[in-house]
């Protein structure tokens, strides 16, 4: 009996979690942020200039928009004038929006417009800071099954077949077309009996260290040899009836069924054993 992956003998690696970015929000680097217009303006009217509390609110407004603005220029500015201008755009468009939104409410309620430009322009930049902060929680969220109770992050290269799993498939195979044993000494396939790819959605899987991954991939009881186009032929399906046009043996479809379903049992409870029972 043999296993039905179709995975060639080699290396197979998971592709390690994309961390989320640790960028610095630049807005609040740039020359005028909403703080920084604020105090100009409030301080332009302290010396006479304007109404130091409408001069506050004026700047605050065009600090965010520059901010906002100058930012995603600079960071676009290597695709060209036009690229950083767009993403500018793109940029300060909610603080925009936000104003006159917000101006507009105030005006159909009576009240002074640049208040509600003012509280416009600030709601949607909080809003758009919680959404960056949401995001940046569910990327981490998703790393969370990849971290072990150490805190670091997992990684998920594992080798699969090992050369121990290589070693013990040669020799000899049973043929799926005829369920007889053939002797070869042409290099097998080491094949999971149960697939590899499944192996690695059973549950509990994601939350082992690399060592026990490869534990588990590598259990020597989950291997057989076989042809390698053969095993091409089946991938990692558990339904493999046919090779080539060519119908399996029915006895060797059956057996190989019943014994993945064995497998499945065994590699599960050997995951489950490693958390501690924890899953």
């Amino acid at each position: 009996m043999v296993r039905p992956n179709g995975a060639p003998t080699g290396t197979a690696e998971h592709a390690s979690p994309a961390r989320p970015s640790q960028e610095t929000d630049k807005r609040f680097l740039t020359p005028f942020p909403p703080p920084g217009g604020a105090a100009i303006g409030y301080w332009g009217g302290r010396a006479g200039l304007w109404d130091p509390i409408k001069g506050m609110q004026w700047g605050g407004l065009v600090g965010g928009v520059a901010g906002g603005f100058g930012s995603a220029y600079r960071q676009a500015a290597s695709g060209g004038v036009r690229a950083a201008l767009r993403a500018g755009a793109r940029a300060a468009a909610p603080e925009v929006i936000g104003a006159v939104g917000g101006a507009a409410v105030a005006g159909v309620l009576g009240r002074d417009p640049l208040h509600g430009a003012t509280w416009g322009m600030f709601g949607v930049g909080a809003a758009g800071g919680i959404g960056r902060k949401w995001q940046l929680w569910r990327q981490t969220g998703r790393l969370s099954s990849n971290v072990h109770q150490t805190g670091k992050i997992v990684q998920n290269k594992v080798t699969t077949p090992n050369a121990a799993a290589r070693a013990k498939s040669q020799g000899a195979y049973v043929d799926p077309l005829t369920n007889r044993v053939v002797k070869t000494t042409d290099t097998l396939a080491a094949d999971h009996i149960f697939p590899n790819a499944r192996i690695r959605k059973l549950p509990g899987f994601d939350r082992l260290t690399s060592a026990q991954q490869s534990e588990v991939l590598n259990n020597l009881e989950n291997f057989r040899g076989l042809p390698q186009s053969l095993n091409a032929s089946k991938g990692s399906r558990i339904d493999w009836s046919m090779y080539r046009g060519r119908p399996l043996d029915p006895q060797y479809a059956k057996e190989l069924a019943d014994l993945q379903q064995v497998m499945k049992t065994e590699l599960q409870a050997q995951i489950d054993a490693l958390l501690g029972g924890r899953r």
